[in-house]
């Protein structure tokens, strides 16, 4: 999904079964310490998770979303 959404969002492509999905797995980043997290560190993890939601790619990818 996430290699076609821009042309899923164009009309360039359409999902010709939408109730299919093969969850590739969650997206996770790891990093060595919640407790003393870099400074650089928490504004890259704050960075993606507001991509993500400023985008709506949670919506975007999700099973439901036809």
């Amino acid at each position: 999904m996430s290699d076609v959404l821009p042309e899923l969002m164009r009309g360039d492509l359409i999902r010709l079964l939408p109730e299919w999905y093969a969850d590739a797995g969650a997206i996770s980043i790891y990093y060595t310490s919640r407790k003393l997290v870099s400074a650089k560190t928490r504004v890259f993890v704050d960075c993606v998770v507001n991509g993500f939601k400023s985008k709506r790619l949670d919506v975007a990818l999700s099973a439901n979303h036809s």
